[in-house]
């Protein structure tokens, strides 16, 4: 299934997610975070996850490694507002103040949670050809 540009403008540009972006449920249940896996690259999800995109500055699984620990969750949920659903915003999530280590800390720190990242996607992937090669199985042995 594909969006068409044409169709859809820039729409698609806002939904569309990419490999290690940081994607925080924003509505209903808050404060859920995700470090999108390469298998996700160019899939979209909906207007209901803000969507972080680390600068140079910063190394992605540091700052997903951050924002998912105990004090970053806090963090994030100390702007809930709502009166039914509860709700968090972009203007909100960029006010979070970021504890930044020095290079050497954040690289060790953000090249383990990328690495565990990495080891999610491949069982991932093992997961499904697996899953598949039952499949096929069944299919090929209840003729």
């Amino acid at each position: 299934n594909f969006l068409s540009k044409k169709i859809h403008g820039d729409l698609v540009d806002r939904v569309v997610i990419r490999k290690d972006m940081i994607l925080i449920t924003r509505s209903g249940t808050i404060g859920n975070i995700v470090l999108t896996p390469e298998h996700l690259d160019g899939w979209t999800a909906s207007e209901h996850i803000i969507r972080i995109i680390p600068n140079d500055e910063i190394h992605p699984g540091y700052l997903y490694a951050y924002l998912s620990s105990d004090y970053g969750y806090e963090l994030i949920r100390r702007y809930t507002f709502g009166s039914v659903v509860n709700e968090i915003n972009t203007d909100q999530i960029s006010q979070i103040p970021i504890l930044i280590p020095s290079k050497s800390i954040m690289k060790k720190i953000g090249d383990i949670s990328l690495k565990a990242h990495q080891n999610w996607s491949e069982a991932f992937e093992l997961e499904n050809k697996a899953t598949k090669e039952i499949i096929n199985h069944i299919r090929n042995n209840s003729k």
